[in-house]
């Protein structure tokens, strides 16, 4: 990068790139990376994943820009120079103010984890407790619990819509994007993966034949825990996906040649203009179905706490195989972040407790007057049998 583009990435950008970086912390970091620079492979930043190499990154080039447009930033600084408690301080209190708290300290435990990559022989234990009382204080900006549905809910939505007649209102083309829509839903509900894996399942890579069924595949590297996946397409799935690939996938594919695209990619999701669906577009697919169905968009992500709660309050006895349904390390992680069944079992019990307690003081009701059918009759109470929906009133 040269002098004049460094200073206008510098200027202009809220997260500097490694390049624009000053020269010796742009070095130090390609050493720490390589694990060449002081503690060698001890250095944390040596077993990094790149998608993690990535997000401190970001965390260190934030704190870069934020520096700079504050005028504190030095080119001849070491990070134990720049990375001070009270700039720190200031530096939370700026994101508090523009980030949800969860954010905040996802965005320090970045710069703590940069700083140490930076200067592993400092001591960043200062730095690591902010960090630590950040994410304990870190609270979700969105509440699940009034949104998160059954997965057989889920899964049957995805049917209904695949089920659905031949063709919309739009054409052949309306149809193929609505049954793409409903393979997406109902294999997400069986199968949560994470939505980067989602996205990108391809087919004859992630997405194989073995010659009795399909499966999803994905090897470590390509995970975020680092956990190989190896999963099978729910059997009554199957007719669904072969149907997508033999004829209502390449019927969007066609849209590509009308918006100059390839058409031979291998991506399993196509968009409206016959390329590999993205992360983005793929979200907004899933919340725009959900929020016309259940009334509230659902994110992909919540999908896996759908299952998870799915799982606790139908067949408890199974929540031990959590860390295996949603590719978790332990099962502390499932527990702390998915399972909203307490809550939603609680606020179940407490509107049955309400209703009945309401019916116990209803007075006897008064026989009503002969109309010219015959004696009125009291309305009998409808009662639904088996399991009941989650509902966002409970």
């Amino acid at each position: 990068m040269t002098g004049a583009d460094r200073i206008s990435v510098r200027t202009t950008k809220l997260i500097w790139p490694v390049a624009a970086w000053p020269d010796e912390e742009q070095a130090a970091w390609g050493r720490a990376r390589q694990g060449r620079g002081l503690e060698g492979l001890d250095n944390p930043a040596a077993g990094w994943r790149d998608r993690t190499a990535r997000k401190n990154e970001d965390g260190y080039g934030r704190y870069l820009a934020w520096l700079h447009r504050n005028g504190m930033f030095s080119e001849n600084e070491t990070a134990c120079e720049r990375i001070t408690p009270d700039r720190t301080a200031e530096y939370a209190r700026y994101l508090k103010s523009h980030f949800s708290s969860v954010s905040v300290a996802t965005t320090v435990t970045a710069l703590t984890s940069a700083a140490r990559a930076l200067a592993p022989e400092e001591d960043w234990s200062w730095l690591s407790r902010r960090s630590t009382r950040l994410k304990g204080r870190a609270k979700p900006s969105r509440v699940k619990r009034h949104i998160i549905q059954h997965t057989l809910d889920l899964f049957s939505f995805g049917k209904d819509l695949m089920d659905g007649p031949e063709k919309g209102r739009s054409g052949k083309l309306a149809a193929a994007q609505r049954f793409q829509a409903g393979l997406i839903i109902a294999l997400l509900a069986a199968r949560p993966l994470r939505i980067r894996n989602f996205q990108a399942i391809t087919i004859g890579q992630s997405l194989r034949w073995d010659g009795t069924g399909y499966w999803l595949t994905f090897s470590a590297d390509e995970t975020k825990t680092g956990g190989a996946i190896d999963e099978p397409v729910p059997a009554n799935l199957i007719p669904y996906l072969e149907a997508f690939l033999r004829l209502w996938r390449p019927t969007i594919l066609r849209q590509a040649d009308k918006y100059d695209g390839v058409k031979t990619h291998g991506r399993l999701w196509v968009d409206i203009f016959g390329r590999p669906m993205q992360e983005f577009t793929l979200r907004e697919l899933i919340k725009r179905y959900t929020r016309k169905r259940f009334g509230k968009a659902l994110w992909p992500h919540l999908f896996r706490d759908c299952l998870l709660t799915s799982v606790a309050i139908d067949q408890p006895d199974l929540m031990r195989i959590s860390g295996t349904l949603l590719g978790h390390t332990n099962l502390h992680t499932g527990e702390k972040h998915y399972n909203q069944a307490r809550m939603v079992d609680a606020s179940r019990r407490f509107s049955e407790m309400v209703s009945e307690l309401r019916d116990s003081f209803d007075p006897e009701p008064q026989p009503a007057a002969a109309g010219r059918n015959g004696p009125a009759q009291r309305p009998r109470a409808l009662k639904c049998k088996g399991r009941r929906p989650f509902s966002s009133r409970e």
